[in-house]
């Protein structure tokens, strides 16, 4: 009896030891940080063949100036083309000396040229979507140009061009013509839903980058058919009820006047008795301040109030429409997510035209909106006026 208990005892021990069979240690980790994906310069006759740049982390450069790692660059960019995904992380990791790790990956970074290609955005994220290393966290963006030049960026403020990306996204969202960071969890549901989608869009300056407008896409076959700009970003975060602070520029009696958005709410209604001639109301509500005037009316007026109010809606309605415009006789794309609210609130009338949508016949492209803008302003700031008449 003792035998075996001394037996079962030491066979307890032997499982323990083995706890940390996969265990790797931290200076042989490579600590990739970003990612960018382009189309090689040099194209076989057969295939396409893309370009993974990863940008890794060197800790030695994040040191302070005394501390002796103030001249090393804190990051290092990695190169490496191949006609799949997986065959360039092979070489990737043949020619790095230490272990690829993505649990801290900030951002990924897909160049204009390799969106506009059919299918193709949608087959280069599958890896990254796979890979159990990979947050659903991971930020997701389009440049204007190459991606390679996003991660070359030598931004004045930050030692890491990623890191320093990741911060310019966040904040520019602040103002209403932003666009909302996109998550890679959430491109796991354009991807299986085939709903038309946007993706912020990000331009590379020799220190800079600046996140101007968005990049849409087709959500059959994920293919980049167009942008909007920074205003008609601006609409659509209205519509779609995502805009938050922002400004709105109007004149009044010849004179420009400011008015600083603080919040925006959106409700949008269908009306689906013509479910191939669809009915779409938008009701915008804003509210905000005054921010500036060169004017000299008198603010403390309620005539004013409302007439500024007024300029203030009528801005925000043309704006709007002008974006739908676009987005039915030019992108012919459903930017709005009126296909998802059709196939969550009138399903079976969606399984009609879902194949039709903003393909095929585009019952969305036929489908009228109408748009409805209410405003209000809390204050005018601390000055009724600031000039003599």
């Amino acid at each position: 009896m003792r035998r075996r208990l001394l037996l079962l005892v030491s066979s307890s021990f032997v499982l323990l030891l083995t706890g940390c069979w996969d265990q790797v240690d931290i200076e042989e980790r490579g600590f990739i940080i970003g990612s960018g994906i382009d189309m090689a310069d040099e194209q076989k006759k057969q295939g396409r063949v893309l370009t993974l740049t990863h940008q890794f982390v060197v800790p030695a450069g994040l040191g302070a100036p005394m501390q002796g790692g103030g001249d090393q660059k804190a990051f290092d960019n990695l190169s490496a083309s191949g006609e799949s995904m997986f065959e360039i992380s092979r070489k990737m990791t043949e020619q790095s000396s230490k272990l690829p790790f993505y649990r801290h990956e900030k951002i990924i970074v897909i160049s204009n040229e390799v969106a506009k290609l059919p299918y193709l955005f949608g087959e280069m994220m599958d890896i990254f979507l796979r890979n159990p290393e990979m947050r659903r966290s991971i930020k997701v963006a389009v440049a204007d140009g190459k991606a390679e030049d996003v991660l070359n960026t030598k931004p004045e403020s930050e030692k890491i061009p990623a890191i320093y990306l990741d911060s310019v996204m966040e904040n520019s969202f602040e103002n209403a013509s932003g666009m909302e960071p996109v998550k890679i969890g959430e491109v796991h549901e354009f991807l299986m839903g085939k709903m038309s989608y946007v993706l912020p869009r990000i331009i590379a300056r020799e220190k800079s980058v600046e996140s101007e407008g968005s990049a849409v896409f087709q959500g059959y076959n994920n293919q980049m058919i167009g942008t909007l700009n920074d205003a008609e970003t601006k609409a659509l975060n209205l519509i779609i009820g995502k805009a938050k602070q922002g400004i709105i520029n109007i004149s009044l009696n010849q004179k420009n006047i400011t008015y600083e958005m603080e919040e925006a709410k959106s409700k949008i209604k269908l009306d689906t008795n013509d479910i191939r001639h669809l009915d779409v109301y938008v009701d915008i509500n804003v509210s905000g301040v005054i921010s500036e005037t060169f004017g000299t009316e008198n603010l403390f007026q309620r005539s004013t109030f409302k007439e500024i109010e007024k300029h203030v809606s009528r801005e925000i309605e043309t704006k709007a429409e002008q974006t739908i415009k676009k987005a039915q006789q030019e992108l012919k794309t459903d930017i709005f997510g009126i296909g998802n609210m059709l196939k969550e609130r009138h399903y079976d009338q969606w399984q009609q035209i879902h194949d039709n949508w903003d393909r095929g016949a585009n019952y969305f492209s036929q489908s009228t909106f109408h748009v409805n803008a209410t405003t209000r302003i809390r204050t005018t700031g601390n000055i009724n006026k600031s000039k003599h008449e």
